[in-house]
């Protein structure tokens, strides 16, 4: 029966039109380069944020300072908030009761005012609606502590992966972990201006809440108590580890319950065996296994500089991430290697690497073997849970302020992010002069249905530069073909999308998602401005979620050239999408390489 213990804290509307989007996405370029007022959003939504750090954020060069106490946002930045509010919206319903969890490492406990920083960002998630569950290291405190011991044979060092913990150890683990489950737990419990609450809240004359003065009464806690179930590594090789442990399980129904309640919920390193006894365990073993026995839909790691160095892409695909591992596992490449052009030997070193992640129910995290093979461990949990099916593993720098935020309730991120998924754009390639028969038969389809292409299907060969494809096992599931109408008033070039079909035995998969975006990044570094399309009959409001307006008739329309026009029944409609500039460090990577339009 999990015992808990409890300290007291605070804690896609419409979406809006393209051309509201697309200024707000040019002006957020601006707005990352002052570094906005994260601080000050975080006050609005109600999280409390000292002067100090308010002062500090606006020495290091941010724009819209806070008036006083209260968070204002200077008249000149309403249109930007407003626009942030309404472009966030959708991130906000979407991850809304949705399970993250997230892993603080012990690096960053030694840095108090990023802690602290990380810490508003994690409430504010929480009070837009998402469930945390917050696992919390305690290792660069446990090797400070333990710097001024002598320790006999290996007792406090590390063996392979693993701490030996011997008793004298164990009380500073013990220590250490209890610091840090007070640290965290007061830091989450600030209260918001009392001007605020005043102004916004709700009537608390009516519920048992209370206001008075400077007393807030707050309705949520973080919650910590034995929800990790562990047991001995004991005697390996030689020696033995003490009261080193590995996580068997988490009392997942317990958390939910928590969860459910609307609290935090707070793991520590410390598990505890079948006789009651308190273990040190490995907080990233701990952190892959709560986020995959509970479902998470996201897991979100703070990284440091091990991570820092390797210079990670913005996107990586998880095969590849694997691929990666392998790649170093052989000692043939210590650079990722496209999973397109992998060559037998790697194909092998995967599949030589597949069971060090487990299967199904089996979890397997080694810490002795990624040791060895000097991979951080945040980077292996981020594979691990992906392996077992959580959607999204995001690897975040905790040096890069407000990045969490940035990361999650805006399409491209920012900088100092690493998101490892399963790859959504796996297959889609630029079409090849093999491709043509089954392409054809993709587009016969099409154009039976009274469309037409800007060439004959016979003479489809010699057009395949302007045709995309998505391949699995050497079949063509979906394709999309686009012509280049001419320069439009910005210098960019305008393009017309003649295709986008996904066969229809693999429809409701998300593959023509993958194709629209995939297409969009690939214009982009083609000087491509501005995409138009005709959608067939039932298939406007399609392209419309996903960012095209309505801009008239297509036989009338002067976007296209005169023999397209005619091309087109009196009916036809025309659907139009900008494609906007993003930041050039995302702009230049190739089609496939990041997630996002």
């Amino acid at each position: 029966m999990p015992v808990v213990s409890g300290s007291v804290a605070l804690g896609r509307h419409a979406i809006p039109r393209v051309s509201a989007r697309t200024a707000f996405l040019q002006e957020r370029l601006r707005w990352k380069s002052f570094g906005m007022n994260l601080r000050a959003l975080r006050k609005h939504m109600g999280v409390y944020e000292r002067d100090s750090c308010i002062a500090k954020c606006e020495r290091q060069g941010g724009r819209g300072s806070t008036q006083g106490n209260m968070g204002t946002v200077n008249v000149g930045d309403y249109a930007t908030f407003v626009q942030f509010l309404h472009f966030a919206s959708p991130y906000v319903v979407g991850h809304r009761n949705k399970i993250f969890v997230i892993l603080i490492p012990g690096e960053v406990m030694m840095h108090k005012e990023r802690l602290r920083n990380i810490l508003d960002d994690i409430l504010l998630l929480h009070g837009l609606g998402c469930k945390v569950v917050l696992v919390a290291g305690s290792k660069d405190l446990i090797d400070e502590e333990l710097s001024g011991l002598v320790a006999e044979s290996y007792d406090g060092q590390f063996v392979g992966g693993y701490r030996v913990s011997g008793r004298e150890v164990m009380d500073v683990v013990m220590a250490e972990n209890g610091a840090v489950i007070n640290q965290i737990s007061a830091m989450l419990s600030k209260g918001p201006p009392i001007p605020m609450m005043r102004r916004h809240a709700k009537d608390v004359s009516k519920t048992s809440e209370k206001v008075s003065g400077s007393k807030v009464m707050p309705s949520v806690k973080v919650v910590s108590g034995n929800f990790t179930a562990a047991k001995r590594r004991g005697v390996l090789n030689g020696v033995d580890f003490g009261w080193s442990g590995s996580v068997s399980h988490i009392h997942v129904d317990a958390i939910h319950s928590q969860l459910n309640d609307g609290n935090i919920v707070l793991l520590t390193c410390l598990g505890i065996s079948s006789v009651g006894e308190l273990l040190n365990c490995s907080v990233y073993d701990l952190a892959a296994k709560a986020a995959i026995e509970l479902g998470a839909d996201k897991f979100i790691c703070f990284t440091g500089k091990d991570v820092r160095k390797l210079g990670l892409p913005h996107y990586l695909p998880l095969e590849e991430a694997k691929l990666q591992i392998a790649s170093r596992t052989l000692g043939c490449c210590s650079n990722i290697v496209s999973y397109e052009n992998r060559n037998a030997s790697e194909t092998a070193a995967i599949a030589q690497i597949e069971p060090l992640f487990g299967s199904g129910s089996n979890i397997v995290f080694d810490l002795d073997t990624w040791a060895d093979m000097e991979i951080p461990f945040e980077i292996i949990s981020g594979i691990v849970v992906c392996h077992h099916d959580i959607s999204r593993s995001h690897l975040v720098d905790f040096e890069e302020d407000g990045a969490l935020l940035l990361e999650l309730y805006s399409r491209d991120g920012i900088s100092g992010v690493c998101m490892i998924a399963s790859d959504i754009y796996q297959g889609i390639r630029q079409a090849r002069y093999e491709d043509v028969p089954q392409v054809s038969q993709l587009l016969q389809s099409f154009v039976s249905l009274g469309y037409e292409l800007p060439c004959a299907i016979v003479n489809l060969g010699s057009y395949m530069d302007k045709v995309m494809v998505l391949e699995r096992d050497g079949d063509v599931l979906a394709c999309a073909m686009y012509s280049v109408l001419g320069t439009g008033l910005d210098e960019k070039l305008v393009v017309e999308i003649n295709a986008l079909i996904v066969s229809e035995s693999h429809r409701n998969n998300g593959f023509g998602d993958s194709m629209l975006d995939y297409m969009e990044q690939d214009l982009r570094r083609k000087n491509v401005g501005l995409v138009v399309i005709v959608p067939t009959t039932g298939s406007c409001d399609w392209f419309v979620d996903r960012g095209f307006e309505y801009q008239g008739l297509a036989n009338q329309s002067m976007v296209l050239p005169e023999e397209r026009r005619h091309g087109y029944k009196e009916f036809a409609k025309l659907y139009s999408k900008s494609i906007v500039d993003i930041d050039s460090s995302l702009a230049d990577l190739p089609a496939g390489r990041r997630i996002g339009f």
